[in-house]
């Protein structure tokens, strides 16, 4: 296992408002080069339809390789990241899965809110720690700076969306109607909707070209997803944790139908024994 070597990072008041403002942050995290190489080391065997040495030719993933993976978890449970993201936040976060990617997603852009979300909400944050540096040609992740103000994909509408703009509007009337089947059959319009919102709102889309060990924190609302791998022969190595915090109640909006919400019990990933 991984020595723990804790470095505290300081957030500054300047962070926290870019946070607020753009939805992410990008930090230099002060991770040991050598618990990187030793996540990519252990994840590689548990790639689906992969032998380990070979080239990876198509996209694929590693869903909660902390349970099986000493460094994932370490990775996962790193003491100065849970420290930035309480300052941050302002609470205890609670990581309660990990996802590891050897390659670009070219995933359709999307926020977090509509898989996981809290009562109250936006107590929720995905963090994106870079395991090699990120080629542009690679597929890197692609997300919209600000998007984390639209409306969150509420599967009721807890308030009547008074005094926004009738393009506000028509977005919150759309989601509420997304995703109400429980078997994901509404999913595919989700991804349309945001799609036709990102050119109605004209976001402009940023992406992460991180250094190894740099980390991207963000929002749940924030919408993200995977850039066209230009170069399909590169890796994109990376591992995402998902945060939840302490003292809110938690649900799943792919699987709620109108105000019936899906109730979840995370199994939050434990701290290493000292």
């Amino acid at each position: 296992m991984t020595a723990v070597r804790r470095q505290d990072m300081h957030i500054t008041p300047e962070q926290r408002r870019h946070f607020h403002d753009q939805g992410y942050i990008v930090l230099d995290t002060g991770l040991p080069m050598d618990l990187l190489d030793v996540v990519r080391a252990e994840i590689e065997q548990h790639y689906p339809d992969h032998t380990p040495g070979t080239a990876f030719t198509k996209a694929n993933r590693v869903c909660n390789g902390w349970k099986t993976c000493p460094a994932v978890h370490d990775l996962a449970t790193w003491p100065n990241m849970l420290d930035a993201l309480a300052q941050i936040y302002g609470r205890r976060p609670l990581p309660f899965q990990t996802l590891n990617f050897p390659v670009g997603t070219e995933q359709s852009v999307h926020a977090d809110t509509v898989h996981f979300n809290t009562v109250p909400a936006g107590w929720m944050c995905g963090v994106w720690v870079a395991l090699e540096d990120i080629h542009p040609d690679s597929g890197p992740l692609v997300y919209y700076p600000g998007s984390h103000h639209l409306p969150e994909n509420v599967l009721h509408s807890p308030a009547r969306p008074e005094g926004r703009t009738p393009a506000h509007r028509a977005w919150h009337r759309l989601m509420v109607r997304l995703g109400r089947r429980a078997d994901h059959q509404d999913y595919h319009r989700y991804e349309g909707d945001v799609a036709e919102r990102l050119r109605e709102f004209g976001l402009t889309a940023d992406r992460g070209t991180l250094k190894k060990g740099q980390a991207m924190v963000w929002a749940a609302n924030l919408l993200h997803g995977g850039s066209p791998r230009r170069d399909p022969a590169r890796t994109r190595h990376s591992q995402v944790t998902h945060y939840y915090f302490e003292g809110c109640q938690y649900f799943t909006p792919v699987f709620s139908r109108g105000q019936r919400l899906h109730w979840s019990r995370p199994e939050f990933i434990p701290a290493r024994a000292a």
